[in-house]
């Protein structure tokens, strides 16, 4: 036997929850995260960039919209993209913290 509210509610997420048929408002969030400029953008396609600057270093992190329904910022305050932060974060410090083994313009500088 079919359970036909079930189904018709089925049908009906899929349809409303399809990130990639809804059109956003862009919004852009800049803050200063660890002596770095954070740069969180929401674009018209339901693409969000994280974008990170630190000492000349610039790394970018992309991803799609996880809640359609709930404001960006509130996405942003509540933590919900916090693991792509860190990422951003973490690729440039890493950067930052390593030296290459050919090339050394520090010592050009002096």
């Amino acid at each position: 036997m079919f359970d036909l509210k079930s189904l018709v509610t089925k049908a009906v997420e899929d349809k409303t929850l399809n990130v990639n048929e809804y059109i956003f408002m862009p919004e852009r969030v800049d803050m200063m995260v660890k002596d770095g400029r954070l740069s969180c953008v929401l674009n018209t396609n339901g693409k969000v960039d994280f974008i990170y600057h630190k000492n000349g270093i610039t790394e970018v992190r992309s991803g799609l919209r996880k809640s359609p329904f709930t404001s960006f910022r509130n996405e942003l305050h509540y933590g919900v993209y916090d693991d792509v932060v860190d990422e951003v974060i973490e690729a440039v410090e890493k950067i930052i913290g390593s030296q290459s083994k050919y090339f050394n313009f520090a010592a050009d500088a002096e």
